[in-house]
């Protein structure tokens, strides 16, 4: 006897044994394997193959694949098998695919590979499917999650630098656009202007009318003066409790005048009842104007001569508008 036909048997049990394994991990793998020769017929088809496409292993071997029209469309259709027997290898995106026996669409992951053979050629191909709709949906979860973070976080800096009853700039984020203006200017060597305004009388109001009515008139007042605004760069935001300040970048002291005199107007047409005025059956206001050039002066210097100019108007009676002396 030949040492060949000696080693027959051991050859025979050894691909017995690497056949039972190759079968535990079709059956045992969490991805679905399959092969195919050159002519596009199935040669492996693993136990989650037949979980997938609802075909059987007895049903799908020597089957084209062409013939399992959904599985055949999942893995790219013909024009991946001829890519496949012409030596790529490739992976397609993404993949959604309704799996009928567990009733869901799942996101698959597709890789197809060639088969050679001793010499080299290409003998057909091997396909691995893996299931990534767990990582998929934890990916989107976190997408959206990442979006609402977002969203909370830009809700929460506007409300930073908002006031919650009129929407208005509040006194932080006044500070901030006055700082930035106010270097702008000074690099132009422009004139900056500032309305300091205060409703009149306003703790008789709130007293008498009640704070509800308190809020809505000043929210109404806080309209009126927003609306009345000359231009996109001008700002006016709730200073204090009544008290609002407007900034008029690159506006000389007439021109802020003339906009205190429109607002002031503009709040006496709303009309708000104000029994309790001594001033006036209706709700008003009192402004104080100023104006100076950044490199002449500084934040602080113009906004108390325009806070010198409301008390003024103060003095004065209320209901009127006051420009601070040049100096």
């Amino acid at each position: 006897m030949s040492d060949e036909t000696k080693q027959t048997p051991k050859i025979i049990e050894q691909l017995r044994r690497e056949r039972e394994l190759l079968d535990e991990i079709l059956n045992h793998s969490a991805d679905v394997i399959f092969a195919f020769d050159r002519e596009g017929n199935v040669t492996v088809w693993s136990a989650p193959a037949e979980r997938v496409t609802g075909v059987s292993k007895s049903d799908a071997w020597g089957r084209p694949l062409a013939n399992i029209p959904p599985f055949f469309a999942l893995t790219g259709g013909e024009a991946s098998y001829q890519r496949i027997l012409a030596g790529d290898s490739l992976r397609l995106p993404e993949r959604r695919y309704f799996i009928p026996a567990f009733g869901v669409e799942a996101v698959l992951d597709v890789f197809l590979t060639p088969l050679r053979d001793a010499s080299g050629g290409v003998e057909g191909g091997l396909g691995i499917i893996h299931d990534i709709t767990r990582y998929k949906r934890a990916e989107e979860a976190l997408t959206a999650s990442e979006a609402r973070l977002r969203e909370a976080n830009t809700v929460l800096a506007h409300e930073a630098m908002h006031d919650a009853l009129t929407g208005l700039p509040n006194r932080r984020a006044m500070e901030r656009r006055m700082e930035a203006e106010w270097r702008r200017t000074a690099r132009h060597d422009r004139e900056l202007s500032l309305l300091m305004i205060d409703i009149d009388h306003f703790k008789a109001y709130n007293d008498h009318y009640g704070h509800l009515q308190g809020d809505e008139c000043l929210r109404r007042v806080a309209e009126a003066l927003q609306r009345n605004l000359g231009r996109p760069a001008d700002t006016v935001a709730r200073y204090g409790g009544e008290e609002f300040l407007a900034l008029l970048p690159e506006t000389p002291l007439e021109g802020a005048r003339q906009l205190a005199e429109t607002m002031h107007q503009a709040v006496a047409r709303l009309s708000i009842p104000h029994e309790t005025s001594p001033v006036a059956p209706y709700v008003t206001i009192s402004i104080g104007v100023s104006a100076s050039r950044p490199r002449h002066s500084s934040p602080d210097t113009v906004r108390k001569r325009a806070d010198q100019a409301l008390y003024q108007a103060k003095e004065k009676g209320r209901n009127r508008v006051e420009v601070a002396k040049t100096k």
